[in-house]
């Protein structure tokens, strides 16, 4: 009855997406069909992203901020680091977690990217990012290389590829949003409607055949298949 908005996990029997608009929760539903489960109730606004063997999300606002991790075999959360500020994305490389915080959609202030042990710990400032150069949306870290989707001054939405330490640089300037890297693959919505698929040196890029009239909000790629939603849709191709 709503639109599906944010990322879907693909884990064993279950999809797991956001659930809600303003304030959205986690919620799992079987592989398939039926009504999904709230896990985690409101105020996620980073993630839900699934590394190894658990979820992580990141909530904002009044009700306990902060970075958790979800067991899927108890359902339950644990708190790893407590943070003020607001968290827009974040990810999980290798056995370091990131994420990026900023002062608020409407600050001028630059973004900030942090790390941390996946399993907990101290919070480390890796780098500033200035804020017309953030990965919004769609992040991940691998091998030490930021790739995200930038929204730029005209309202575009590109690709940005990003070595930790070092500027953006836009590797493909129509689409990016939403965007999930399996297997040395970029998946990402294109400005003109469906799925592309590119390698990360994205050299070559391909729409995958039947999602060309989608408008594409969120996808998940399994080992042998993918699921996208549009709308209140959720496809299986």
């Amino acid at each position: 009855g709503s639109s599906l908005f944010g990322n879907f996990i693909l884990r064993g029997d279950r999809v797991y997406m956001l659930a809600g608009l303003l304030a959205p929760g986690i919620a799992p539903l079987d592989r398939s069909g039926g009504p999904p489960v709230e896990v985690v109730e409101g105020s996620v606004f980073a993630g839900p992203i699934l590394r190894a063997d658990f979820i992580y999300y990141a909530k904002s606002g009044l009700s306990d901020p902060g970075i958790y991790r979800l067991d899927p075999e108890t359902d339950e959360s644990t708190l790893l680091i407590a943070r003020e500020d607001e968290i827009d994305t974040l990810d999980v490389d290798g056995d370091t977690l990131y994420w990026i915080e900023s002062d608020g959609l409407l600050a001028e202030t630059d973004y900030r990217l942090f790390s941390m042990p996946a399993n907990g710990g101290t919070a480390e400032l890796v780098q500033s990012l200035p804020r017309a150069e953030l990965a919004l949306g769609s992040f991940r870290v691998i091998d030490g290389v930021l790739f995200g989707s930038e929204i730029t001054a005209d309202f575009d939405i590109v690709v940005t590829r990003t070595p930790i330490g070092e500027a953006p640089t836009i590797v493909d300037d129509n689409g990016g949003l939403p965007m999930v890297i399996a297997d040395g693959f970029a998946y990402y919505g294109s400005g003109s409607g469906g799925i592309t698929k590119a390698p990360l040196s994205f050299d070559s890029k391909t729409t995958l055949p039947g999602t060309e009239d989608h408008a594409i909000y969120s996808i998940a790629v399994g080992p042998d298949d993918l699921w996208y939603s549009e709308l209140s849709c959720i496809f299986q191709s």
